[in-house]
């Protein structure tokens, strides 16, 4: 009988437990200053409740926060609370030894990236880069905050790029990173663009046999920015990694240029894809281009980057068949530099079925450079109606 009454004490004891708990749980959640203060009150043992407590209260709820720290240590984020809280009152060496705190009950990216974060703030460069490069080190992480901050510290382009290792996902953030500096109001300083190629190279060295995160439009940034060979490396490392069913590219040897070769950026056709003319793919590997009359008087059709030397010959030999165009009608192909100051054309219509041979020889000064195929009606003409079936053009390095 004793033991009966003593179990049914300890179960009604129990029981009202956890309807007490229940109780503060619902006014936590209500997530006023009135009701979480009421869950306290029923449940003072709770970090969760003082922290939000804390947040309430502002910088006068550190006392709160330091109940959550004591109530449970080995919670990195109540550290993270009670520094943001010291922080605002003034007290530095409290809020770095709060943060210092979290990096040690947790081993995530979060308490790392706040201590780095907490010493940008203060201009302390050799701990914010102690602790940005741990940061980076822990899991797949994008570490484009901490890039950022990195360089309005003024750190130089090659030493951000080393607080990050050699992982794939903070490599792909690197990656993007550097590009978006590019970009930015057509900059193409030469530390630029050396460090969105030396992240580049970094990241095809380390993603082989994972999911493809190099975007092939940097390629194309590149040599645009007036660094082909950088380019021309990065696309020979697609090929050799077997990311593209591409040849090798050499600027020292004969450039092949397969027309069907039109669906990556880089080193592929650019297709313009104009009004009035139809593209498509042949059998025997190249396109034909049916023109309907109603195309624009001036346009531009293909374009392809050449990764050319300076100062050197070449000869330029293309096939190719026509229906109904005359020649000298206005299409005609185009090899030209960045500038346009070097310009050399050659009628796009063959006068036989025998190829068309072409000699030029580049200027001194190193240039990236483009072939492309326009329209441009020619005065006194009617605009061009027929098809020209593109075969092949080789471009050869003569002696």
């Amino acid at each position: 009988m004793a033991l009966t009454v003593l179990v049914f004490l300890v179960s009604a004891v129990s029981i009202r437990a956890v309807i007490r708990l229940a109780v503060a749980e619902h006014y936590f959640q209500l997530d006023t200053p009135e009701s979480v203060a009421m869950a306290i009150a029923l449940a003072p043992g709770s970090a969760e409740y003082h922290v939000r407590n804390a947040s309430f209260l502002g910088v006068g709820g550190l006392v709160e926060a330091r109940k959550a720290v004591d109530l449970n240590p080995g919670e990195a984020m109540w550290w993270i609370e009670a520094s943001v809280i010291d922080e605002i009152a003034g007290d530095e060496p409290s809020a770095e030894h709060s943060l210092f705190r979290a990096t040690q009950v947790s081993r995530y990216y979060l308490p790392r990236m706040m201590l780095a974060s907490y010493y940008f703030r203060h201009r302390d460069l050799p701990k914010f880069q102690e602790w940005a490069k741990a940061a980076m080190l822990i899991g797949e992480t994008d570490p484009t905050l901490l890039l950022q901050m990195a360089q309005q510290l003024g750190m130089p382009t090659s030493e951000i790029s080393k607080l990050v290792p050699d992982r794939v996902d903070p490599l792909a953030a690197l990656v993007q990173y550097e590009w978006s500096l590019l970009g930015t109001g057509g900059n193409t300083r030469p530390e630029t663009r050396d460090a969105l190629y030396s992240a580049s190279q970094r990241l095809l060295k380390v993603e082989r046999g994972r999911t493809f995160h190099f975007d092939s439009n940097i390629i194309g940034v590149l040599f645009d920015a007036g660094r082909p060979e950088y380019a021309v490396e990065l696309w020979n490392a697609l090929v050799d990694g077997g990311r593209i069913g591409r040849r090798k590219l050499s600027a020292v040897g004969p450039i092949e240029l397969n027309f069907a070769e039109h669906d990556l950026r880089g080193f592929d056709w650019d297709i313009t894809d104009p009004d009035g003319v139809a593209l498509a793919d042949t059998a025997a590997g190249g396109v034909t281009l049916g023109f309907s009359g109603q195309q624009p008087q001036l346009t531009r059709i293909l374009s392809r980057r050449l990764p050319l030397q300076a100062g050197k010959t070449y000869r330029l030999t293309y096939r190719a068949s026509v229906v109904d165009i005359p020649r000298g009608s206005g299409l005609v192909w185009r090899v030209r530099d960045k500038s346009s100051e070097f310009r050399v054309e050659f009628d796009a219509v063959a006068t036989s079925a025998s190829p068309t041979s072409l000699d030029f020889t580049t200027p001194q000064v190193p240039s990236p450079y483009w072939i492309e195929l326009w329209y441009q009606r020619s005065l006194g003409t009617t605009r061009i109606s027929g098809s020209l079936e593109l075969d092949s053009i080789q471009i050869s390095p003569l002696p």
